[in-house]
């Protein structure tokens, strides 16, 4: 029996939330943008692996090449987007010629040149931190944006 990727599994989550929706006070387009995000990351890290073992799920390696290790299971790690958290599950490998490292996961969550461009303009215009924090404050307590709070 074949396990499900989880990238495929986000992509269930998706299409359920499309055709079921959300309850309560959630927002829909927040949790569509989280799950995508999700997908996208969780996708490039079992795209790293493939590229690494030179072979996708399941397949046997080639004959006429060197053994470059085996797929074991995943590891689950959660990470701070500007959609908010989402966890992936980062692939474990073993036995591999060199050591497996993500190019993908220190990426994310480093701030962006576009943000602290934003933060110096901010302060060279005389926007104090205190604004800053009731602003935030204001804008989390209201609910529109429940993922910047967490």
């Amino acid at each position: 029996m074949k396990k499900i990727p989880p990238s495929e599994q986000i992509r269930q989550e998706i299409s359920s939330l499309l055709s079921q929706g959300v309850s309560g006070e959630v927002n829909i387009l927040t949790e569509l943008m989280k799950k995508g995000v999700q997908r996208l990351l969780q996708e490039a890290l079992e795209q790293e692996v493939t590229d690494h073992l030179g072979r996708g799920h399941y397949q046997r390696h080639p004959d006429d090449g060197p053994h470059r290790g085996y797929r074991n299971g995943y590891e689950p790690k959660r990470l701070k987007t500007s959609e908010g958290q989402v966890e992936v599950k980062v692939p474990q490998l073993r036995e591999t010629l060199e050591p497996y490292e993500s190019k993908v996961l220190p990426l994310v969550g480093r701030k962006t040149a576009l943000l602290e461009h934003l933060v110096q303009e901010m302060y060279a215009r005389g926007f104090r931190l205190v604004i800053l924090r009731r602003s935030l404050r204001t804008f989390m307590a209201s609910g529109f944006c429940p993922a910047v709070g967490q």
